[in-house]
């Protein structure tokens, strides 16, 4: 119970919106030398190319959306193996991205916890 909530707390999660116990979702960041892991903070220059580095499990044939501020940030990409990876830019300032995996109807599976974009660290 302890390592779950700790977890929760860093924003190290997912939401499984379809009750399974196989799936799961994490996600990393990274540009120009910096990187964040889901739940962290990333710290880059405004416009700089992030590169996000998706790991999902038992999602084959599901598409994967990337959500910068609330917003689709690029076309969704298949996931048709465990690891898929994505480029995209953030403005200055700060911002959040999360991702939401898919299935082939479009009806949602997976829910990740964000990363921050210049955010100050806690």
């Amino acid at each position: 119970m302890p390592a779950i909530l700790n977890g929760i707390r860093a924003g190290r999660s997912f939401i499984d919106l379809t009750g399974s116990r196989d799936k799961m979702l994490d996600f990393e960041a990274e540009a120009n030398g910096a990187s964040a892991k889901m739940g962290g903070s990333l710290h880059t220059a405004g416009g700089a190319e992030i590169t996000v580095r998706i790991h999902a499990v038992a999602t084959e044939g599901s598409v994967v959306h990337l959500l910068l501020d609330g917003k689709e940030a690029n076309t969704p990409l298949p996931l048709e193996d465990p690891t898929a990876k994505a480029t995209l830019r953030a403005g200055a300032g700060r911002h959040w991205l999360r991702l939401e995996v898919r299935d082939r109807s479009g009806a949602s599976e997976l829910i990740s916890s964000p990363l921050y974009i210049n955010f100050p660290e806690e």
